[in-house]
């Protein structure tokens, strides 16, 4: 019986340590957060609109839109295990197109800063999806959104961005 007893101690023991050497607060919410695209699309509250890819990296491409169309699009941001801290966008030119948070989505953020585009968000959100309001205000060849995300991830990089591009057209003539 002695002997069983010292098994089943050196057993007790080397899980007890294969346990403790196990380091399980770190590495399982070390990831790079992400930022897609929801499809669809919706243009004037009515109609789907494609997203393509394109040859760029990380970008995707939006068929082109007319003067005066509202474009709602969702942004899905994922932290993981990760608090999600920062959203921002860049546009190349805010006379063409004006892009709209809707009332019902700022709760998300603690801080919207409009002129620098940086929204810091409020503790706790591991997921969002967040809907832009697009507004085609003149024609333009080209559109181009850069949208990133940021987490409180410290040991990987801890920012994500994806881009959009798409053209205005003139405002269409009815028929």
């Amino acid at each position: 019986m002695n002997i069983m007893k010292k098994k089943v101690f050196f057993a007790v023991l080397v899980a007890s340590l294969t346990l403790v050497s196990c380091k399980l607060d770190q590495g399982y919410s070390e990831y790079t957060p992400d930022i897609v695209f929801y499809t669809p699309v919706i243009l004037n509250s009515d109609s789907a609109v494609y997203l393509k890819s394109t040859s760029e990296y990380d970008v995707i491409g939006l068929d082109s839109i007319h003067v005066g169309d509202t474009v709602r699009i969702k942004i899905g941001m994922n932290g993981f295990a990760n608090q999600l801290t920062q959203f921002t966008y860049l546009v190349n030119d805010s006379t063409a197109i004006k892009t709209i948070i809707p009332d019902s989505a700022k709760t998300l953020f603690k801080s919207m800063d409009f002129k620098t585009k940086k929204f810091m968000f409020n503790s706790n959100y591991a997921i969002v999806i967040l809907p832009l309001d697009l507004v085609a205000l003149k024609a333009s060849d080209s559109i181009a959104y850069s949208f990133g995300v940021a987490s409180s991830v410290t040991r990987v990089p801890n920012t994500a961005l994806i881009g959009l591009k798409t053209k205005i057209k003139p405002k269409r003539e009815l028929e």
